[in-house]
């Protein structure tokens, strides 16, 4: 049977009859009363429940039927005990679909549970192989940054080889000086595989690459000798050689994404079917 209710929802348990009503000595006394005793953990019968806490038969069998249907108490062999494990896993239960319902807010971005620590702790804690694998995707992603820095020192390298200077975009990048972002356009043409068209956009004064927007020069007259050193670059075998090991770190990259997509999409479809997260995190109660 489901669990419907914890502990948290043993204040709302009460019948129709009495809602109508003044809370009755049967929610106010004796409703806590046969919680109590259950919980201490031993099997109890009906009529000694009954002499325990000064009520009829009648009053208890209603009140164990309710906590029975409600998943709290088993009720076999005329005994009852306190049905802990159930209220626990039912605790687990709500607190994973509200820890997960609050981190994708109805969104089927399962890679967001990725940047939430509480679900990372649940990971860690009782999901091993998924978090060795998260761990593998973090750690590829720094090395393919890392690649990418490299990819740029070295464009800045072959730049000045060719006696040209790199400055940011606050400086007037006029003669023999071009932009930071020739740093990055090497990576978008080897990427799309796509030729070097160099232009100058009616109106202005900016050297601009055609396709990507990328500003590269405010000196017109430079177009010409720009758009040669832009080819030189990615005609270099170390810069070929550095793209190529960033776009197989890339495709390492894409498989663990979809690996821990799939396997996320899995274990939000559990848990929506009332199978709490295993492992443990700091949200989780004692």
């Amino acid at each position: 049977m489901s669990v419907k209710y914890d502990e948290s929802d043993i204040d709302e348990f009460y019948y129709e009859e009495e809602i109508k009503k003044k809370p009755s000595r049967t929610l106010e006394q004796v409703l806590p009363c046969v919680i109590k005793k259950l919980r201490e953990g031993r099997e109890w019968r009906i009529i000694d429940l009954c002499e325990e806490c000064r009520s009829s038969e009648s009053t208890v069998r209603r009140l164990i039927k309710g906590l029975q249907e409600a998943g709290l108490v088993t009720w076999e062999n005329r005994r009852v005990r306190w049905n802990e494990a159930e209220v626990e896993r039912g605790y687990r239960i709500k607190h994973s679909r509200k820890l997960i319902s609050n981190i994708l807010k109805g969104t089927p971005k399962y890679e967001k549970l990725l940047e939430n620590k509480y679900f990372l702790q649940h990971l860690e804690t009782g999901y091993p192989e998924l978090y060795e694998a998260y761990k593998e995707l973090r750690e590829l992603q720094r090395n393919t940054y890392k690649k990418i820095c490299e990819f740029r020192e070295f464009v800045k390298k072959l730049v000045k080889n060719r006696g040209f200077e790199v400055v940011n975009r606050r400086d007037n990048a006029k003669g023999r000086k071009v932009y930071e972002t020739i740093t990055d356009l090497p990576l978008k043409l080897l990427r799309d595989r796509e030729s070097v068209e160099i232009f100058v956009p009616r109106g202005t004064s900016e050297v601009v690459c055609s396709g990507y927007g990328y500003i590269i020069s405010s000196d017109p007259e430079m177009k010409g000798e720009i758009e040669a050193l832009i080819k030189k670059i990615i005609e270099n075998e170390e810069i070929q050689r550095i793209y190529t090991d960033i776009e197989g770190m890339k495709q390492e990259e894409e498989k663990l994404r979809q690996y821990l997509r799939r396997e996320l999409e899995k274990l939000v479809q559990r848990v929506e079917h009332l199978r709490p997260l295993e492992g443990k995190c700091d949200l989780c109660r004692e």
